[in-house]
């Protein structure tokens, strides 16, 4: 892979806008009771959709960087591209990142599953209730997720010779609106309750 540093890059992107999201979900589904209780009485529906919008996406996002590098005639652009270009570059550190992604895709077997069986395909018998999934995730498994994805970029980075990349997260225009929405709709309330006196 010529083009290393621009793949190791579009990873990077990828867990940027990953840790954003997660940002963001943060923003609008803390576990503060005022922010419950707001979201419940002016945008319940809403909300319990946006909820399923953003684990959908966390799940399809983690299965999909735990996809094999090369799958039938296609590539695809995972975390095992990682070894893939320290292999191709003769790194012999390539198994220890081999490795350390197997063990992350064994962790996070269940979700791939569960992409597989219900958010790529509607499987018969998941879609009949025939066979139901027996595991639940935890926000925090999404996060440390990312936090090891950014570990093994670096790695591969470190092993290349290239700068870590930063894991520090500002919040970026582009990803701005959990905290700015929840904002809104105080300013609803409050507008409201003064409508009512």
């Amino acid at each position: 892979m010529k083009n290393f540093e621009e793949i190791l890059s579009n990873l990077f992107d990828s867990w940027f806008d990953g840790k954003h999201q997660l940002l963001e979900f943060e923003q609008l589904f803390t576990e503060s009771k005022e922010i419950e209780d707001l979201k419940e009485e002016l945008l319940p529906d809403f909300f319990d959709n946006l909820n399923q919008f953003y684990w959908n996406y966390f799940f399809m996002t983690i299965a999909r960087l735990l996809d094999s590098h090369k799958q039938g005639q296609n590539t695809n652009l995972t975390l095992y591209t990682l070894s893939e270009i320290l292999k191709e570059n003769d790194k012999t550190e390539w198994k220890i990142v081999f490795d350390k992604t197997e063990k992350l895709k064994n962790k996070y077997n269940d979700i791939i599953k569960y992409r597989r069986k219900n958010l790529a395909h509607f499987d018969f018998e998941y879609s009949l209730g025939q066979k139901i999934f027996k595991t639940s995730t935890h926000i925090d498994e999404v996060n440390y997720f990312f936090d090891k994805m950014i570990e093994l970029i670096n790695l591969t980075n470190t092993i290349m010779g290239l700068k870590e990349k930063s894991s520090v997260i500002m919040r970026s225009a582009k990803y701005k609106g959990g905290r700015e929405l929840i904002g809104i709709l105080r300013e609803y309330k409050k507008y409201s309750a003064q409508q009512c006196v």
